[in-house]
């Protein structure tokens, strides 16, 4: 507060020399600030927050805390020099929040790296789902947590189906004590239950005789491909079935505001798309836009909008790199594609290359929040239950996008987007559109 207060008189005044009409309004501002934290989840324990969850956090808390400080500056009747006080303090928060933030995940990951505030766990189970367990927890060292190894439940063929990826079995359920004394445990992790399960209840016993935690991770997709909402109470789970009325509801309120924003966007981006348009063309031979067919909702096919980021023969080459496509399923991907231009390159880091998309949002055949568009011969190549994605209009950025995109293998994708499908909200549609902007920013993913 006292460096907005300087920054705006441009004087150095110790904090009791403030006029209390501008220190009140300047410490009201704050405290909104730390209610939307609070609400929003800004204050939630870092340790155990990936740090673009952190920033994602933030950004939200932001973002709120900025409209409501705006619309109390519109509608109360300050003393002068009030107003733009409360202004400096508000453009002096994010820097301030981000940097905190920052600050701690340096300082965090510092003190992981030399054991400090790690927690050991193990996982219960078998086969990819305990492999996939393991892959993801070793690519977030920051969540604080070293899984040291499999506990299978007296299955003594578990281990040949974990996948050598995976770390190996240190014990079995029968064994856990042992297992956590000599591997020094805190926590386990398992992958099923059912309060109704003798065996899971017989876990449950040991692990509170080992002095474990106990953790259920879910891997099923039973909730996700019916029509159910899963909500927590307290630490219970409650189903429930959405209203067909109150989707419908949302879908209109969701198209009128896709409209309005993709129209706003098209204006404000016009300048940017003309100078993108003109680098395309002398970067490389060939039209700036590039059109293709996706399929969209009940496998209908649309023409998807983009900025061209590849040679124009990229198609026919396709051919000649199969065998060195990176993504799991049907999807096509190669990390360092030869195919993409210069300036390909920069506008598919920065995302750019999909600003066109916002024509498909405002004709309709996309939203701005939605499952990734995807092509008909990767749709040819569905399972079943895969196709369950097609079944709300493809978007410009959804869950996939800011969970790390190239990144992400192509069922977990699916499971992203059934999940999106099932939970959809104007508030979650925000809350995605907030977190793609960090995802963009540090081009998490992109290639």
């Amino acid at each position: 507060m006292v460096a907005a207060y300087d920054l705006r008189f441009q004087t150095a005044t110790p904090p009791w020399a403030i006029p209390p009409a501008i220190l009140l309004g300047m410490i009201g501002s704050l405290v909104v600030l730390f209610l939307c934290m609070v609400y929003l989840g800004g204050y939630r324990v870092v340790t155990r927050l990936s740090f673009q969850r952190q920033v994602e956090a933030v950004a939200r808390c932001v973002c709120i805390y900025s409209l409501l400080t705006a619309s109390a500056l519109l509608s109360l009747r300050l003393v002068d020099g009030t107003r733009l006080c409360v202004i400096t303090v508000s453009a002096l928060v994010p820097f301030a929040l981000f940097l905190s933030r920052i600050g701690m995940h340096t300082l965090h990951v510092l003190l992981n790296r030399n054991g400090i505030g790690i927690r050991r766990a193990a996982v219960l189970g078998s086969g990819q789902s305990a492999s996939h367990v393991f892959r993801r927890f070793a690519q977030a060292p920051e969540l604080g947590y070293e899984i040291v190894g499999i506990v299978s439940d007296d299955d003594p063929f578990a281990e040949r189906r974990l996948g050598e990826d995976c770390a190996a079995t240190i014990g079995t359920v029968g064994e856990l004590s042992k297992v956590a004394a000599d591997h020094q445990l805190d926590l386990i992790f398992t992958l099923e239950w059912n309060t109704r399960d003798p065996r899971h209840l017989e876990l449950a016993r040991r692990c509170r005789e080992a002095g474990l935690q106990l953790r259920y991770l879910s891997d099923s997709t039973d909730l996700l491909l019916e029509r159910t909402r899963v909500h927590d109470l307290t630490g219970v789970s409650i189903v429930s079935a959405p209203a067909g009325a109150r989707e419908r509801l949302h879908d209109w309120a969701k198209r009128g505001g896709d409209v309005l924003a993709s129209l706003l966007l098209l204006i404000l981006t016009a300048p940017v798309s003309v100078l993108l348009s003109v680098a395309i063309r002398v970067d490389s031979r060939g039209p700036a836009l590039f059109r293709q067919k996706r399929v969209t909702t009940a496998g209908k096919t649309f023409d998807m909008f983009k900025f061209r980021t590849m040679v124009a023969e990229a198609e026919q080459l396709k051919g000649s790199l199969e065998a060195s496509n990176e993504a799991s399923g049907p999807i096509f991907k190669i990390r360092r594609d030869p195919r993409v231009t210069r300036v390909g390159h920069f506008l598919r880091r920065m995302s750019l290359d999909e600003l066109p998309q916002l024509l498909n949002v405002l004709n309709g055949d996309m939203s701005l929040v939605g499952p990734r568009p995807a092509l008909p011969q990767e749709v040819a190549g569905y399972r079943d239950w895969q196709r369950h994605r097609l079944r709300g209009r493809q978007g410009m950025t959804g869950l996939w996008q800011i969970s790390g995109r190239s990144e992400i293998a192509f069922e977990e994708m699916v499971l992203l987007d059934l999940y999106y499908l099932e939970n959809r909200s104007i508030l979650f549609d925000l809350e995605i559109i907030m977190a793609t902007l960090p995802a963009v920013l540090f081009g998490r993913g992109a290639y």
